[in-house]
C-alpha cells in the first residue's frame, strides 16, 4: 500500500511561522490544532517519508518558539511519540520545567546517558528529577544518579515507581542516606526487589531500635515473611 501524503490540517500548520520581531498581537500557532495535528501525525502508520520529514522538522521548529506556552503545548502532544528526533526530544526535556516535564516523563528516545547527565547537572530542587524518577521505566544506573542527589523526597518518588530499577548497592545507599527519614524507610519495605541483604538490615535497623517505634511496626509488618 503506497504511502499518503500528510494531512491537510498538517500542511496548514506548515505555514511560516511569524517573526519574533512582529508585535505580540501577531496570530500565533493555534494550540488546539498544533495538539489535534500532532496527535494525528503519531498515530499515522502511513505517512510518505518526505512528509514526515517535513512535519519533524516543524516540531524542531516549534521547540525552539521564543512563547514557552508553544513550546508546552507542542510538548505535551509529543511526549509520547516514538519516532521523535532525539535531539527535539532532548531540547524541550532541558526547557523549562512545564515544557520539560511531560517529555522527560513520557518519552521513549531519551536514553540513559542523557538522563544520567542530566540528573547530575541538576542543582536544588528541580521538579524535572522528579519526571524522570517517574518514567515508566528507569535503568538502575539513573535510579543511582537520583539517589545520589541525598534528597529524601526525590527518593521517596524513584521507591513508589515499581518501574525503577534499584540494585542492591544504591538500595543501601538510600537506607544509609535517609536512616532518619521513616517515610523513606517504610518506602524501602515495601520494595518487592530487596535482595536478603537489605532485608537483614532492615531487620537489624528495627532490632537495634535505630528507626521510630511506629516506622519500626510498619517495616516489620511489612518484613515479617521475608
Amino acid at each position: 500500500m503506497a504511502a499518503r501524503p500528510l494531512y491537510q490540517g498538517y500542511r496548514a500548520l506548515m505555514a511560516p511561522m511569524p517573526s519574533s520581531a512582529m508585535p505580540q498581537s501577531t496570530p500565533r500557532p493555534n494550540l488546539a490544532e498544533l495538539r489535534a495535528e500532532a496527535a494525528e501525525l503519531m498515530g499515522a502508520d502511513e505517512v510518505a517519508p518526505k512528509d514526515r520529514q517535513t512535519a519533524h522538522d516543524l516540531l524542531d521548529q516549534l521547540s525552539r518558539d521564543k512563547e514557552a506556552q508553544v513550546r508546552a503545548a507542542l510538548a505535551h502532544a509529543i511526549s509520547s511519540y516514538a519516532l521523535l528526533p532525539r535531539p527535539t526530544a532532548q531540547r524541550l526535556a532541558e526547557d523549562i520545567s512545564e515544557v520539560a516535564i511531560p517529555v522527560i516523563t513520557d518519552s521513549p528516545v531519551l536514553h540513559d546517558d542523557f538522563l544520567e547527565a542530566m540528573v547530575r547537572q541538576m542543582q536544588g530542587d528541580d521538579p524535572r528529577q522528579h519526571a524522570i524518577a517517574s518514567r515508566p521505566s528507569v535503568s538502575s544506573r539513573v535510579s543511582h544518579a537520583l539517589v545520589e542527589k541525598e534528597d529524601a523526597e526525590l527518593a521517596a518518588t524513584l521507591l513508589k515507581n515499581e518501574g525503577a530499577e534499584i540494585s542492591e548497592h544504591t538500595m543501601e545507599a538510600v537506607i544509609t542516606y535517609h536512616e532518619r527519614h521513616g517515610d523513606v524507610l517504610k518506602l524501602v519495605a515495601h520494595r518487592k526487589d530487596l535482595t536478603p541483604k537489605t532485608v537483614k538490615r532492615c531487620h537489624l535497623m528495627i532490632l537495634d531500635n535505630l528507626v521510630e517505634a511506629e516506622v519500626a511496626q510498619e517495616m516489620q509488618r511489612v518484613l515479617i515473611d521475608r
